[in-house]
């Protein structure tokens, strides 16, 4: 039998499956097969191996770390004479290596490779994971931070390190890749199909992230890489530097492997757009009563017109600083025993300081108003009012942990295998919102208008009599403060094994038990809301003139054109702010408090088991087939305990003023309370794999999976809004939440040419049978207030909470190809292309339909699912040299049915592209170059409302450019 190893040992007829450089290439049957192109580097293989007999399904589940479920080989080899090997490295490798675990797969998997130890293919894991099929990512100020697959978002997909469980800083399931460097992880394994001896808990796919394994490749390897980043619209540079280190002894029975990567960033995002969509009551006309106009200039009748709230003119300015460490000790003393022990440890640190101004539109109040034909206010001129600064300050500081002891064996013939891992994340955010507001200068009411123009460009047009980049014209107004601390703890224990039986058509059955503790914790600290508009808001208080400066950038938006503020003043003295403002209300107004109503904490339990057919098969047609049958049980248990509070007061911010929006609230004493919930699943799942020839390949997969509520949604905590009538509100968690619940199949067809070209087209369906959508009621909170204008009104607030409900149904296509162009004559051989292409076609019937007036019915189905995407790469790949050029193109879809900055309107990701390249040059067989470019043509994030004249947000990123050196050892 062959010595069980850390990693995975897959087996493929055209490629090493390996997790770098140095692995064994053994062929199904058990014999070696050389690969016939050309390569970087060649070893003599030193050692004798024999196969090992177990399935497919078993040797994921013996695989310690890695969740590459593979075909093993025969159970009948016999020792190998040792042969020259020949690696394949670089990008031609990597592809190799994927396009091998893909046709090897017990199930529909596709796959990343690094091209060698300590050089995965983007800088970004998420930026790499884009490049396959049905997977799209989401950005954070330029950067991939989720993933989405098949247009399931990311609290849809499991992401695992060495198939464990990782806490998140998040507070939900979510992983946000910008807490892991790429250059700790050796591949990515994005499995869409289920198998029972895989985890539960994804419907669109379980993603696999793996780490340096020192047995998989034995002898001593080491890279460093350094590098300088810049950011164009920064105009920063910045330091990266990595290195991985791996060496094995006592006849390569003990290896260990340490990996580290540092690096910084300094980045800038110009941002633009309308919040709080508001409507304007046009039966009446305008504000003078003069007729509302069409776009031609003709008097129209009409009930209600959209227009944003807020207009937001933002520069964000950040730095990101990153440090990560990884490491690994492989112990294999016979060939029936390993063990391994690993970590992985990620410190991220992110500092955001916004500066902006925002026209305060809410009042409604216009002139010279014109509409569109979709109902959307498009001109219009205020009553005299001031405009806001809004600087907003923003930053987190995060630690993720996650180690783990893995053990496998063989006894008797019963192959065994336990996994014990810890994971804890914790993450401090904080938030300041300054919103003092700018005067005209004009005598004491210091008040002038704005007008706006949205018929000439996506960015729209605000003019104002302010000038807005005066700081002698600052006044006090409205502020807040928030700090959230979220702890999420992990401990899980999975315990297998798995019997041959050698029959003919059942090869072997596997077992296996699984238990996980989880604990979030997430507590919440603001500022009394009472004092955050108390004595300031629209009282037109002077503040001093030197804690303040202007916007130092005279490039703003350069892309965009039209008529808006480019210059603006800025708090430059927040210290000298803080102190100013808590000078005029008396008190301290900036020292956020912990705030119990909206803290809480979930402790949940999973436990289950699962047991899997492994079928040999024999022929069907005269062709080759296999496949797997298993159950999978998981029991859940939930806890959710916190404090509740009450509303007992609510009261006008101005007493002398009965028609005063802005409120003030008290609220009772806090009260424990602790609520519980259970669950079990019973998830079948089939794989069927028939070998139609040597290089075609037909799949078929049925399964029922789930994915659970969102930690924080199941908690207790409510946070309320409550200083003003507009937006009166309160959010809640809830802990009787049960999981998605979805029915899908999967068919596929895979062809492998013989020069290592692949092809694939895959069908895929998923039912939605339970689904959780937020809902939003609006109802009488129970409170009157006084008016000028009769007797006393209710007070209505929104009550915002997530609910189960019946879900929808999605149906798509995928079509795939990596080709070699080897073909082609002398150096030209070295060209290659790699495109993929999702259709998604996505029905909810059972959506609640969106009631607030002027509205327009999205068109989109189920949210996050984009109709067409694809990808296009285009490498070269020969000698010293390589080189990619990668686009990446998702169309628009639905981001939330009520969005949250559009106050309640529907929210859509407008289309995006980006074009991506890389290129490195190998100088001597230690050292080589590289040169990056992300974003080239630097595109812009666009989100519309309903309609798409309703822009909600524009923001650019620039253009990330990285050069490097790299020496391998």
């Amino acid at each position: 039998m062959a010595k069980p190893e850390a990693g995975p040992r897959d087996f493929a007829s055209t490629a090493t499956i390996a997790q770098g450089a140095g692995e064994k290439n053994l062929t199904p049957g058990g014999s070696a097969m050389r690969l016939k192109r050309s390569s970087s580097s060649r070893k003599l293989a030193n050692h004798t191996f024999k196969t090992m007999p177990v399935s497919a399904a078993v040797s994921m589940a013996l695989c310690g770390g890695s969740l590459l479920a593979q075909v093993v080989e025969s159970p009948s080899a016999e020792p190998l004479t040792p042969i020259e090997e020949i690696v394949v490295k670089g990008v031609r490798g990597s592809l190799d290596r994927a396009l091998a675990t893909k046709r090897n797969a017990s199930s529909v998997v596709d796959s990343i490779a690094a091209e060698d130890i300590g050089k995965f293919p983007d800088q970004n894991v998420a930026e790499a994971l884009q490049r396959i099929t049905g997977v799209s990512i989401s950005r954070t100020n330029g950067e991939g931070s989720q993933v989405t697959v098949r247009g399931f978002g990311p609290e849809f997909n499991e992401v695992r390190i060495n198939n464990r469980l990782i806490a998140t800083t998040s507070g939900g399931r979510d992983f946000d890749f910008q807490l892991l460097p790429s250059e700790l992880i050796v591949g990515a394994d994005v499995i869409k199909a289920p198998t029972a001896n895989r985890p539960e808990g994804s419907i669109g796919a379980l993603v696999n992230l793996r780490t340096v394994r020192p047995l998989s490749n034995p002898g001593l390897n080491s890279t460093v890489a350094v590098k300088a980043r810049y950011n164009d619209l920064s105009e920063e540079s910045t330091p990266e530097v990595a290195g991985i280190f791996s060496n094995t002894f006592a006849n390569d029975t003990l290896g260990m492997a340490l990996g580290f990567t540092y690096n910084e960033s300094e980045n800038r995002i110009d941002l633009t757009g309308g919040v709080r969509s508001s409507v304007f009551d046009g039966r009446n006309g305008d504000v003078n009563g003069d007729p509302i106009l069409d776009e031609s200039g003709n008097p129209i009748q009409v009930t209600d017109l959209r227009f944003p709230g807020r207009q937001e003119f933002r520069v964000e300015q950040e730095t990101r600083e990153r440090l990560g460490v990884t490491g690994a000790i492989d112990w294999s003393p016979s060939a029936t025993l390993t063990n391994t022990f690993d970590f992985i440890y990620a410190d991220f640190d992110r500092q955001g300081r916004g500066f902006g101004i925002q026209a305060p539109l809410q009042s409604g109040a216009f002139s010279g108003v014109v509409a569109s034909v979709n109902d959307t206010v498009l001109t219009g001129t205020t009553t005299p009012q001031r405009f806001d600064v809004l600087q907003i300050d923003e930053g987190s500081d995060s630690a993720t942990f996650l180690a783990g002891l893995n053990s496998q064996a063989e006894f008797d013939g019963f192959y065994l295998h336990g996994d014990f891992a810890y994971s804890k994340a914790d993450t401090t955010t904080n938030r300041s919102d300054l919103v003092p507001q700018i005067g005209s200068g004009n005598g004491t009411d210091d008040l002038g208008t704005i007008s706006f123009d949205g018929r000439n460009s996506d960015v729209l047009g605000v003019t104002t009599t302010i000038n807005v980049a005066d700081p002698s014209n600052i006044r006090a107004h409205w502020n807040a403060l928030q700090r959230g601390e979220i702890e999420d703890e992990v401990s899980q224990l999975r315990l297998s094994g798995s019997k041959k039986l050698g029959f003919d058509t059942l090869e072997s059955i596997e077992a296996g038990f699984f238990y996980t503790e989880r604990t979030l914790t997430a507590d919440h600290f603001e500022t009394d809301g009472n004092l955050n508009c108390m004595v300031t808001c629209g009282a037109g208080v002077d503040l001093p003139d030197g804690g303040f400066g202007v916007l130092p950038f005279n490039d703003y938006l350069s892309e965009e054109s039209g008529a808006f503020p480019r210059r603006f003043v800025i708090i430059s003295d927040i210290p000298g702010y803080f102190n100013a403002v808590n000078q005029i209300k008396g008190a301290d107004a900036f020292t956020p408090v912990l705030s119990p109503r909206a803290s809480s904490r979930v402790d949940e339990t999973r436990a289950g088991a699962y047991v899997q057919l492994n079928f040999a098969g024999g022929e069907l047609g005269g062709k080759p087939w296999s496949g797997n049958f298993g159950l999978r049980y998981a029991k859940t248990d939930v806890t959710s305990s916190g404090s509740s509070q009450s509303i007992i007061v609510v009261r006008r911010n101005d007493p002398d003023n009965p028609n005063a929006t802005a409120l003030l609230v008290d609220f009772s004493a806090t009260a424990p309370v602790t609520r519980a919930n259970r669950y079990n699943n019973l998830l079948p799942s089939a794989n069927f794999r028939l070998e139609l020839s040597n290089s075609l390949l037909l799949r078929a997969a049925a399964a029922q999976t789930i994915t659970r509520p969102t930690v924080t949604a199941l908690g207790v905590a409510e946070s309320f809004q409550t200083s003003n009538i507009e937006n009166f509100a309160v959010v809640s968690g809830n802990p009787e939440l049960t999981p998605y619940e979805v029915t899908q199949w999967d068919v596929s067809l895979e062809y492998y040419a013989d020069n290592g070209s692949g092809y694939s087209l895959a069908l895929y369906g998923r039912d939605i049978d339970t689904f959780i959508d937020e809902a939003t009621i609006i109802e009488d909170s129970g409170f009157m207030l006084e008016s000028n204008f009769g007797p006393p009104i209710p007070l209505r607030q929104a009550r915002t909470s997530q609910q189960n409900r019946d879900g929808g149904r999605i149906m798509g296509a995928e079509l795939a190809a990596t080709v070699y162009l080897d073909f082609l004559p002398g150096w030209a051989s070295g060209f290659g292309l790699q495109a993929n292409y999702t259709y998604a076609d996505a029905e909810d019937n059972g959506a609640p339909v969106n009631e607030l007036p002027a509205v327009t019915p999205t068109r989109f189905g189920v949210e996050g699912f984009a109709e067409n995407s694809f990808n296009f790469t285009g490498f070269y790949d020969r000698e010293k040299l390589q080189a990619r050029l990668a686009y990446n193109w998702r169309d628009d879809f639905l981001l939330s049915r009520r969005g949250a900055r559009s106050f309640g309107l529907p929210e859509v990701v407008n289309s995006f592209g980006q074009l991506d390249m890389s290129a490195s040059y190998q100088i001597t067989d230690t050292w080589s170059v590289t040169f990056e470019a992300i974003n080239l043509t630097n595109e812009r994030a666009l989100v519309t409302e309903d309609v798409k004249e309703r822009v909600s947000l524009i923001a650019y990123s620039g253009r990330r450019y990285l050069l490097g050196v790299r020496a391998a050892f």
